[in-house]
């Protein structure tokens, strides 16, 4: 994911559990790009995901029920960017 942002992007748990098909994830947080001055783009303390989450057959995959608990944004702008424009605007 961090690759794919170009930040380093980290995440203190993950668990996924095929059998409920959920997936929990405690404290993910993306860093901020050069230049930016804050401690971090974004810090969310916990997700929680359930819903057909690995395709199987002809079966979509697909979130049924999503919870974000703590998220934070460092909203910070430098000239005509933002760091949010700058992380995730080539996606």
């Amino acid at each position: 994911m961090g690759s794919k942002l170009g930040v380093i992007v980290e995440i203190e748990q993950f668990a996924w559990d095929l059998k409920r098909k959920t997936v929990e994830i405690q404290n993910l947080t993306i860093a901020n790009p050069p230049g930016y001055t804050t401690p971090y783009l974004g810090r969310i303390e916990s997700i929680k995901l359930t819903g057909n989450l690995l395709p199987w057959g002809e079966r979509p995959t697909g979130v049924e029920h999503l919870v974000m608990e703590g998220v934070h944004i460092n909203l910070e702008q430098r000239f005509l960017f933002t760091n949010l424009t700058a992380v995730f605007g080539g996606l």
